[in-house]
């Protein structure tokens, strides 16, 4: 597919699961004149390996404005000047030294809704489901996550509905999974996502993932979940001793893990424990 398609840029963002064959692309598609940047929670983690190995840049963080940005501006001559703003980029310049211009939190951005269509279907994924995110990060410090490094960052309810509204409008799909790491943190959000689902009265199936200690005060949120087509909920519960959680800084008391899953499970959700 890239060899057929000729691009000017090689865009991959990818986690430590795909670790290997991400390197792999860039050390195959390192001859070519593309430029090669990599993106995501890995790369965010560890900019520096990712440049060794082959990648010309960075992209640290929120990646949708920063792409954006260096696409806009890529018939400059010069690839530094372009990186200079936004903040989100990490690279080497031409005499080889690393420049960090920070990490990118803005995710208001409608470069990825509009995106979804531009994949050429025979290339697309054959998935039973659609996929989506309407916020990006986390505000814990969990030792086996990374997503704590680039802050925490809401997209508007509205935006997010308007993509929950393309996946079953024109994707086709029924039922969508959300992968937010924290869904559920914000309650007057969450309603608000909701409110605007069932107000323009999208009939779909979804799915979240959700820490286990909501706040008793906000538990209000599954049934409004719940009426706008909310199915499972995956609560991130990791242990149920307390010494293990404490040693993953997982800031979770096991005591409200049960309280909090019996709520969600009244409110017609299904349940899943990771």
């Amino acid at each position: 597919m890239i060899a057929e398609f000729a691009p000017d840029v090689i865009a991959v963002l990818f986690t430590m699961r795909c670790l290997a064959a991400s390197y792999r692309i860039a050390q195959q598609f390192k001859q070519n004149d593309a430029i090669l940047m990599a993106g995501g929670k890995y790369p965010t983690f560890k900019p520096r390996d990712c440049i060794e190995t082959g990648f010309d840049i960075v992209l640290q963080g929120n990646v949708e404005e920063t792409l954006s940005n260096f696409l806009d501006n890529l018939s400059l001559k010069s690839v530094d000047a372009t990186l200079t703003q936004p903040p989100g980029y990490f690279f080497k310049d031409a005499h080889g030294n690393y420049v960090d211009t920070g990490i990118a939190h803005s995710l208001n951005s409608n470069h990825y809704v509009l995106a979804r269509h531009l994949i050429p279907q025979k290339y697309q994924p054959r998935y039973s489901h659609g996929f989506l995110i309407g916020s990006r990060g986390c505000l814990y410090t969990c030792l086996f996550c990374t997503s704590s490094r680039t802050g925490y960052k809401e997209r508007e309810p509205k935006q997010v509905v308007d993509e929950v509204e393309y996946i079953v409008k024109v994707e086709g799909h029924s039922a969508i999974h959300f992968g937010d790491d924290l869904f559920t943190h914000n309650p007057v959000w969450v309603i608000e996502v909701c409110r605007e689902i069932i107000a323009r009265k999208i009939v779909c199936n979804w799915s979240v993932n959700s820490r286990s200690d909501v706040p008793p005060k906000h538990w209000h949120i599954f049934d409004r979940m719940s009426q706008a087509g909310c199915k499972i909920v995956a609560f991130g519960i990791e242990s149920a001793d307390q010494k293990t959680l404490k040693n993953v800084r997982k800031g979770l008391k096991v005591e409200k893990i049960l309280p909090v899953v019996s709520q969600a499970r009244e409110a017609n959700i299904g349940i899943r424990c990771n």
